[in-house]
C-alpha cells in the first residue's frame, strides 16, 4: 500500500491485508471481521475496515501472504487465528475456513 492510501484509510500500519468486503453469511462475517464503511475519495474504497497483520502468528505483509498460508497449510473446516488492527485495537479473531468459491 502506498503512504497516501495508508493515510486515506487511517491505518496504523504500513503492512497487512486490508478488508474491503465481507461476504454475507461467510466465514469472515461469522468471525466478526469488519469491512470499511466510511466513504473515501476513492470510489468503492471505504475506510474503517480491519487490517490483517498476521495469520496463526505468521506476519502478513500483503494479501498474497495470507492466501499463500491458507492454501499451503490449511483446508476448509480448519480454524485460523487472524491478528487484526481495528482502529487502535489489536485483536486475535478465530475464523473457521469455508470452501472457496
Amino acid at each position: 500500500m502506498t503512504l497516501n492510501l495508508i493515510n486515506l484509510l487511517g491505518l496504523k500500519s504500513t503492512y497487512g491485508a486490508y478488508i474491503t468486503d465481507i461476504t454475507p453469511a461467510g466465514p469472515g462475517e461469522k468471525a466478526g471481521l469488519h469491512a470499511g464503511t466510511t466513504t473515501t475519495s476513492i470510489q468503492n474504497l471505504n475506510s474503517g475496515g480491519d487490517l490483517v497483520i498476521a495469520v496463526d502468528g505468521q506476519p502478513v505483509q500483503q494479501f498474497n501472504d495470507l492466501m499463500r498460508y491458507i492454501v499451503v497449510h490449511k483446508s476448509p473446516g480448519d480454524t485460523i487465528t487472524l491478528t487484526v488492527l481495528r482502529g487502535d485495537q489489536k485483536l486475535d479473531i478465530p475464523l473457521i475456513l469455508g470452501v472457496r468459491r
